[in-house]
């Protein structure tokens, strides 16, 4: 399901809407591999953080979202302290039922080659999603392999390499998410 698009900025300390049933306590399981080399490219020893609901049955959908170290936690954030929540966000949207269990992976981004890799670098980038990230999720955790339930999204540059991305492989990504590209 898609959540409804307003043009209201909301003004509230916490825009997420709130379900009509309370929340579970449980925290988060996040895990945070170490560094994950999975190809000996220029982009080996890129860290992926992995995201799985509480709750998560069998045949989650997959998201991959691009700048993994802004998602989760803010003392990894790029802009120190500013993170997007996404562990929270995905806990309060699959708990009041918006959203079906997923599974996130976020790609941390190479630094100073970030609008290189996500610009004229993309279809690179694109390759070791396809050829390294997918395979590896696919194999390790019990995620849908179907287009309808693989989704991909980014901000900023990463929403235009999420766009490159999904034109170059049509057939991999159901669904996008892209914002302020």
């Amino acid at each position: 399901p898609c959540l409804p698009f307003t043009s209201r900025v909301p003004t509230a300390p916490n825009p997420l809407p709130q379900p009509a049933r309370p929340l579970r306590r449980r925290p988060p399981r996040l895990h945070m591999p170490q560094q994950l080399v999975l190809h000996p490219t220029v982009l080996s020893g890129r860290r992926l953080t992995i995201y799985e609901p509480a709750d998560r049955q069998p045949g989650a959908n997959l998201l991959i979202l691009h700048d993994g170290q802004n998602l989760f936690t803010p003392e990894r954030s790029y802009v120190y302290a500013q993170t997007w929540n996404v562990s929270e966000t995905a806990d309060a949207l699959i708990a009041s039922g918006d959203m079906p269990p997923t599974v996130i992976v976020g790609i941390d981004h190479g630094g100073d080659r970030r609008v290189r890799e996500f610009g004229h670098g993309a279809s690179t980038y694109g390759r070791f999603i396809i050829r390294d990230v997918l395979p590896y999720m696919r194999s390790h955790y019990d995620v849908r392999r179907d287009a309808a339930g693989t989704a991909m999204g980014g901000s900023s540059m990463g929403g235009l390499v999420t766009l490159t991305i999904a034109t170059m492989f049509p057939d991999i990504f159901g669904r996008i998410l892209v914002f302020s590209p």
